[in-house]
């Protein structure tokens, strides 16, 4: 018996067109050589902010066990992602950017992420204006908002999907 139900990808990519949203799907297991953080999280921000004009410069820490990367916008640092040198998933500290980074350029967009229950280590994140973003997770896009939490993210019914 054929099903009727919406597949995820298509469902984001029908409410992307819909609510003009921007769409990053990435691989959590991305940091192998140097320059892989400063690369992914200008990948992200150019994808996902499209109007805004980022550079990311990395760097070692001191000590040499921690990577830096560096956001500036407009000549100003305005956030930075730290990584564990040799740590091959990208850190929490990236996530927190990501949120934060949109706020700090002065973007009217925001990145929310899909439910990463639906991914495993590979991920989506959306960005679009607030009101849109609400709009698209009300027509049963998976979203989670920047103020849930993980327990938010396991509570959400995601059945639909699975």
């Amino acid at each position: 018996m054929p099903s009727n139900k919406e597949p995820l990808d298509a469902r984001i990519a029908r409410l992307s067109k819909k609510y003009d949203l921007r769409i990053h799907y990435f691989d959590a297991e991305c940091l192998y050589d140097e320059g892989d953080l400063a690369a992914t999280l200008l990948e992200f921000l150019t994808e996902l902010l499209p109007d805004e004009k980022f550079s990311v410069i990395e760097s070692m820490s001191p000590n040499r066990q921690q990577v830096i990367a560096r956001v500036s916008y407009q000549g100003e640092v305005i956030e930075e992602v730290i990584s564990n040198v040799g740590g091959d998933y990208l850190p929490e500290s990236f996530y927190q950017a990501l949120d934060s980074i949109p706020v700090r350029a002065g973007s009217k967009r925001e990145i929310w992420a899909v439910n990463p229950r639906l991914y495993g280590q590979d991920g989506c994140f959306l960005s679009g204006t607030a009101q849109n973003l609400l709009a698209a997770r009300q027509e049963g896009l998976p979203l989670l908002l920047p103020t849930e939490s993980v327990d938010d993210m396991m509570r959400a019914d995601i059945s639909e999907f699975e």
